[in-house]
């Protein structure tokens, strides 16, 4: 017993060291690193409740995401709508958008990229965070369902219930179209398959997951909206050109083990 007690408090003691550590890294991070950019204009394109200090929210006004109201900092915007970002070219120094553009059609994709590029300023940042379907592919052709269930929650569902659940959306014509799914899977996916996967009935104002992203795809808006190919670069989670995405208590806690990472410098 007395043993069991000392390994008990041993463990505890261990983990307020690594709580400390976090609170002491939080404020580095914080009093050090922000302090250094309190000049910079920082911007998050599809926010959701990311209220930091130091960024500007931009999002869509929705009950859905904002059910207590629609905070008075934030910048109201709709990215299906033909928007301009409320932005002087070249004004701003870091664009940052994690788990968005998978909501929007190419189109709009694109039409946001446009924007990124004419406000972002000479050797400004922009980093771009999505689910990767390179990665659901490989799950699929390999038959690892853990990949789309990682804690084995929906033991009852197949593998090919869980891709729909997680990474498709009701709106798709071929949505919980299994039989499509294994053709694609015994004859290889492409992007004209990828696309028939992805057709969407109809688009509403909030849309879940309608489209697929990889990085060929995202590079090609990039370079299609004038950034350089040369200056565009694969990531892994809190790897960055800039110190301030090495934060880990605000940056890509969740859903990096199927997402996609992309920087690009103007």
């Amino acid at each position: 017993m007395h043993k069991f007690i000392s390994s008990l408090i041993n463990n505890l003691r261990k983990i307020k060291k690594k709580i400390s550590f976090k609170k002491e890294n939080k404020k580095y991070f914080y009093e050090h690193l922000y302090k250094k950019y309190s000049n910079k204009k920082l911007v998050n394109l599809g926010s959701g409740l990311f209220n930091y200090p130091h960024w500007i929210c931009v999002d869509i006004n929705s009950k859905h995401y904002y059910p207590n109201g629609f905070p008075k900092n934030y910048i109201e915007i709709n990215f299906m709508d033909d928007f301009k970002l409320p932005f002087e070219d070249n004004s701003i120094d870091i664009f940052y958008t994690s788990h968005c553009i998978e909501h929007l059609p190419n189109l709009s994709i694109n039409k946001l990229f446009a924007e990124v590029y004419r406000s972002l300023k000479k050797e400004g940042l922009f980093r771009i965070t999505c689910p990767n379907i390179d990665l659901a592919i490989e799950a699929l052709m390999s038959n690892n369902r853990y990949f789309f269930d990682v804690s084995n929650r929906h033991k009852e569902l197949n593998i090919f219930e869980l891709y729909f659940q997680e990474w498709q959306d009701p709106q798709h014509k071929h949505f919980k179209n299994e039989k499509l799914l294994q053709d694609y899977i015994s004859k290889g996916f492409d992007e004209t398959s990828l696309n028939n996967l992805f057709e969407v009935k109809s688009y509403g104002e909030l849309n879940g997951h309608i489209n697929w992203l990889n990085e060929t795809k995202i590079i090609k808006f990039l370079v299609n909206n004038n950034f350089n190919k040369e200056k565009i670069f694969k990531r892994i989670p809190n790897q960055s050109n800039s110190e301030l995405f090495f934060d880990n208590y605000i940056f890509e806690r969740n859903y990096y083990n199927f997402s996609l990472f992309i920087e690009t410098i103007k």
